[in-house]
């Protein structure tokens, strides 16, 4: 008599990582900025001061994520999530009573923390330990969810918002409540996994690759290490100053407001799909090619930014933008499991991980203040579009050598393991 199939748990964990994404991200992250002229108003405060509680969000999430692979080991899955979930409780109570900048900063850093314990770093590292083939898929989408609640929240929150000058108070405080459940659910359901170097990793032949890897120390003394935290910064960097000022460089290049509200529905839309679309990419086509296509399309995006202007043409170069920025973006979420995974291997991945998350949104807090200060000292954001595209094409290509460089020492190591289970077999027929 044959027994019952047992009950795959990774579906579970796919479900309970999908439910983090969608509910921190699409609700307490992604809708931000619709708070903004409400909180400033009510409290009297100009947006350039207020804006800093970004700062400090960024900052604090780098900082913790160099650390995400001690903690996560020391403290486990559970109690991380657990302290992410509390942390977002407590920013989004702080931006709701908060008067003072202090309150907004002090949301800002807790928000920060909620964000490194329960997005991108914790949901590859669990993917990682979880799923054993298709992990580009399954991450691409799990983070697409993240689109789908925020335009989930933003019809819920606007008229919210708009009812009263407190609505915005309101809104967070239903947002607390929203996350304390959720907080609740994942916890209950989430689950370590112990995953061993041996461990078969996959039954079916795909691109992406999965092997043993280096430590961090020996990652600390190769070159490429640091190459690539200069890419990942650097990407970072563009794409979050970027994206941040189309709707003002819209504006200022005289798009009309009809204009400018299809084509952010347009970019809204298309980004939900193009996680996913990265994830499937690089099951199907490996690292090189899925970057490749990700990287030239943010150097067409910068390039249709320095274009648009009031004219048909110009126009089209708006929706162009809207659909290869949307390629490029999962370089700054999806594909930074896939580097550390495929550039460092299993053996130290949570702290390559961490690293790479940490580099990345580094490069956000510096790449917005640049930004502005170029518009301030020239008028225009145009120069910054152009150095952008060429950045972005010289990352392309470095990362290339990158992944050259991380072949090579795979091959090293496999024939090192290879080698050493030869002579290990032979002295044991010999014995």
């Amino acid at each position: 008599m044959l027994g019952k199939k047992k009950f795959d748990y990774s579906w579970v964990i796919i479900g309970v990582s999908a439910f983090m994404i969608f509910i921190v991200l699409g609700l307490c992250s992604s809708t931000k900025g619709i708070f903004l002229k409400a909180i400033t108003s009510y409290n009297d405060l100009d947006q350039g001061p207020f804006a800093f509680s970004n700062t400090f969000r960024y900052i604090t999430t780098s900082i913790v994520n160099i650390f995400f692979g001690t903690l996560v080991l020391k403290l486990g899955v559970k109690k991380l999530i657990a302290f992410g979930f509390l942390s977002l409780v407590i920013s989004m109570l702080l931006f709701a009573f908060s008067s003072e900048l202090w309150g907004f900063y002090l949301a800002g850093v807790f928000l920060g923390l909620g964000l490194a314990w329960t997005t991108t770093t914790m949901v590859g590292y669990i993917i990682n330990k979880w799923v054993k083939k298709n992990r580009g898929t399954v991450m691409g989408f799990i983070l697409a969810t993240n689109g789908i609640g925020a335009s989930i929240a933003t019809n819920i929150y606007m008229p919210i918002i708009n009812a009263s000058v407190t609505g915005y108070k309101t809104a967070y405080l239903i947002i607390a409540v929203l996350v304390a459940v959720a907080g609740v659910v994942a916890v209950i359901f989430i689950k370590d996994r112990k995953l061993e170097d041996g461990e078969k990793m996959s039954t079916k032949k795909q691109k992406g690759d999965d092997w043993v890897g280096i430590d961090s120390k020996t990652a600390f003394r190769k070159p490429y290490f640091y190459l690539t935290m200069v890419c990942v910064f650097v990407t970072g960097l563009v794409l979050q100053s970027v994206t941040g000022v189309f709707n003002h460089h819209m504006e200022v290049s005289n798009i009309d407001k009809g204009t400018m509200q299809l084509v952010t529905t347009v970019y809204t839309f298309i980004l939900t799909f193009t996680k996913f679309l990265t994830g499937f990419m690089y099951d199907r086509l490996g690292l090189r090619k899925t970057m490749t296509i990700n990287y030239t399309c943010s150097v067409v995006s910068m390039l249709m930014m320095a274009l648009i202007n009031p004219t048909p043409t110009g126009i089209v170069f708006c929706f162009v933008y809207a659909v290869a920025v949307d390629i490029a973006l999962p370089l700054e979420t999806i594909m930074l499991p896939i580097f550390a995974g495929d550039l460092f291997g299993r053996k130290d991945y949570a702290k390559m991980l961490g690293i790479c998350v940490s580099v990345n949104t580094a490069g956000y807090a510096v790449g917005s203040p640049i930004m502005g200060f170029v518009f301030d000292a020239v008028g225009s954001y145009v120069p910054a579009f152009y150095v952008s595209a060429g950045l972005m094409l010289a990352t392309v290509i470095i990362m290339h050598s990158v992944v050259s460089s991380a072949n090579k020492e795979k091959k090293r190591i496999e024939l090192e393991l290879a080698n050493s289970q030869k002579t290990t077999e032979q002295v044991a027929v010999n014995q």
